[in-house]
């Protein structure tokens, strides 16, 4: 199917791009049991939920990759959370202990099923991050439609941030746990804060960064009615925002509210 092999086309392309060498790369692993054979390979340490997080590394990490066909050129860091029982969505704490690992100063997020398109992405982002301190690429979808700059759909992939903004905003909203959902729109939020608070803060929407979502609609099952109001009332507790799904209690869905237009 069109997800299969997705991690390993998404690493392939992320080689090809021009200044590649300069990237350091980091799989945070939210406990896909495709991969949970890492739980026998190491001594995971304890998290602040009481789970363990499993980290690969060095020639472990390289044994690894050759065993799952993986390219593990520039792989630093593997790291692995099992999920909690019953099943939840961990991104926000596993990307906030990504980010704690990662040596760079610039943080770029990419989902494992979003694939580069052309090869000067990063090129083009280490050039825009001289202006912004956070940028935001296009993302297409699996019919190629790539969303605009007056889209209000927030988006949680296929983005760079300065390490010291996603600090200071307090990481990514571990209460999106709760629900399986929210992240994206706790990030943005957080970020038109930022640029309300700190006026020399500087953010774009970018076509000069684009990644085609190949597997789009796959998170539809945690989507329904019921978790989409209990996400408008976790994110109104979180917050103080009536509805953040509606642009006009929500202004940071509207991108020229506080991002530049670099499309």
């Amino acid at each position: 199917g069109p997800c299969d092999g997705v991690l390993q086309r998404t690493l392939q392309q992320i080689a090809r791009q021009k200044m590649a060498a300069q990237c350091e790369i980091l799989i945070a692993d939210d406990g896909s049991l495709a991969h949970r054979d890492i739980m026998n390979r190491v001594q995971g340490t304890p998290v602040a939920d009481g789970r363990r997080l499993f980290t690969l590394q060095g020639k472990a990490l390289q044994d690894w990759c050759a065993e799952q066909n993986i390219d593990g050129t520039r792989l630093s860091n593997w790291l692995y959370l099992p999920k909690n029982e019953p099943p939840a969505m961990s991104k926000a704490r596993l990307w906030n202990l990504a980010a704690k690992k990662a040596g760079a100063s610039r943080l770029l997020f990419l989902d494992d099923d979003n694939i580069f398109l052309g090869e000067e992405n990063i090129q083009n982002l280490l050039e825009l991050s001289t202006k912004y301190q956070v940028v935001f690429g296009q993302v297409a979808d699996r019919s190629g439609r790539f969303r605009s700059y007056e889209s209000q759909r927030v988006q949680g992939t296929t983005f760079m941030l300065n390490a010291d903004i996603l600090q200071h905003i307090g990481g990514f909203g571990e209460w999106t746990e709760a629900t399986s959902s929210g992240i994206d729109s706790d990030l943005w939020w957080k970020l038109y804060k930022e640029y309300q608070a700190n006026r020399s803060f500087r953010a774009c929407y970018t076509s000069q960064v684009q990644t085609q979502d190949t597997c789009s609609k796959r998170w539809a099952a945690w989507t329904g009615w019921f978790r989409r109001r209990a996400v408008v009332t976790a994110f109104k507790r979180e917050h103080g925002c009536r509805n953040y799904r509606k642009s006009q209690f929500n202004p940071s869905r509207i991108k020229s509210n506080w991002m530049e237009n670099e499309t």
